[in-house]
């Protein structure tokens, strides 16, 4: 049956253990429809709507079929994924993966002369698979309020197209030797997870 399936056996029995083995208390060699629903979502990790019909929760399904569709929502899943990479080096096609959700904290000084107007703290690249992937709330900010940071390549609604990639930079103004406090913030819509990045940043 392979791995999914005897973890799904293990969800549909705990959910329907009222109904005893195999969640078939009736003998119709079924389960209910509303814990197969359940596990999918457990194990798949999808939002599955309530089968309008199921009100008293009394619409059944077979074992196999509810086995078989946590195993086509899983490899659905698997297959179509964001990946996140950063920047390694100074080589502008070299990059490590690092995946999703990411956090960093971290400190940054530097000294650029001839003096640039922005300097790009760290250079970040997603790749989607399998799907398009929509990156949502979208946010940069300094604590200390002395410079605006703000992400290049990448702004609200910005989608990853499945094949391709996006490269985007966390980036500020120079801070005249202040100390600025910046945070840069996204979510992925389809999946939730999210990215996250604080710099203590200072430079000339």
């Amino acid at each position: 049956m392979g791995k999914i399936g005897f973890t799904v056996l293990f969800v549909l029995l705990a959910a329907n253990c009222r109904a005893g083995i195999l969640g078939d208390g009736d003998g119709d060699g079924k389960v209910g429809l509303s814990e197969a629903v359940g596990a999918l979502r457990i194990i798949a990790g999808i939002t599955v709507p309530r089968y309008p019909g199921d009100v008293d929760g009394d619409t059944k399904i077979t074992l196999n079929d509810a086995i078989s569709a946590v195993q086509i929502a899983a490899e659905m899943r698997t297959a179509a994924s964001v990946q996140l990479f950063e920047r390694s080096g100074l080589l502008y096609y070299s990059y490590n993966a690092i995946g999703l959700p990411y956090s960093l904290e971290s400190m940054v000084s530097t000294s650029v002369t001839p003096r640039p107007p922005s300097y790009s703290i760290d250079t970040f690249k997603l790749e989607a698979s399998g799907a398009n992937f929509t990156i949502v709330s979208v946010s940069a900010a300094d604590a200390n309020h002395v410079v605006q940071p703000f992400f290049s390549g990448l702004q609200e609604n910005s989608v990853v197209e499945a094949g391709k990639s996006l490269v985007f930079g966390c980036s500020s103004q120079m801070t005249g030797g202040r100390t600025a406090d910046l945070t840069f913030h996204f979510k992925i819509r389809e999946t939730g997870e999210t990215f996250y990045a604080h710099y203590r940043f200072k430079s000339n």
